[in-house]
């Protein structure tokens, strides 16, 4: 058994199994030894959807489609910006990137954001694949509601919507030591992975 990759400031690894484990019995072996806090599979995330007909709202909008969506209306999103506007506070999008271009993003990016793809600080929502630009959709969608907020992009799904459970912690740590103040990730699972 080999440590593929490792948060080492929370103590969390990934462990390489031996080839061919019966993997639940493995887990219950590896939760019984009194250094292990817990173990669980590291699950891949998945389009549940893989057709396509979900993916037509991820398609890049122009700035003039933004403006004229009637969601924050419908959310009564103006009367809560007379108390709060989002200043000072950076959200976290945990997602397939940001599109730092996009006009209603402009000198909203704040720094720090991370591609836990490709490993490197290249954070820029690209395909190919049907789930490019919903990162760059989701943060256009919270700016809309709170518009002095920063964006904090942290790339942990691919262009297929794609992602890990171990990815996903990775992101969601990075974004916590970046200082985020709220985390947003778009996804659900109907599992309960313990790192989660």
């Amino acid at each position: 058994m080999t440590v593929l990759q490792s948060i080492p400031e929370r103590n969390v690894h990934l462990f390489g199994l031996p080839e061919s484990p019966d993997e639940p019995e493995f887990v219950d072996q590896f939760n019984a030894d009194t250094r292990v806090v817990f173990a669980d599979l590291n699950f891949l995330a998945d389009d549940t959807n893989p057709d396509g007909t979900t993916q037509d709202i991820f398609l890049a909008r122009s700035a003039q489609q933004y403006q004229e969506d009637a969601t924050p209306e419908l959310i009564g999103a103006r009367g809560g910006q007379v108390v709060a506007r989002g200043q000072g506070v950076v959200v976290a999008v945990i997602d397939t990137g940001v599109d730092a271009q996009h006009p209603l993003l402009a000198g909203r990016i704040a720094p720090g954001g991370y591609n836990f793809i490709d490993e490197n600080t290249n954070t820029a929502d690209q395909g190919p694949g049907t789930f490019a630009g919903h990162g760059t959709l989701v943060a256009g969608v919270i700016v809309r509601i709170a518009p002095e907020v920063r964006v904090l992009p942290i790339r942990a799904l691919d262009a297929t919507g794609q992602s890990t459970t171990f990815r996903l912690a990775r992101g969601i740590y990075h974004a916590i030591d970046q200082g985020a103040s709220i985390i947003n990730i778009s996804m659900g699972t109907t599992g309960d992975p313990s790192l989660l």
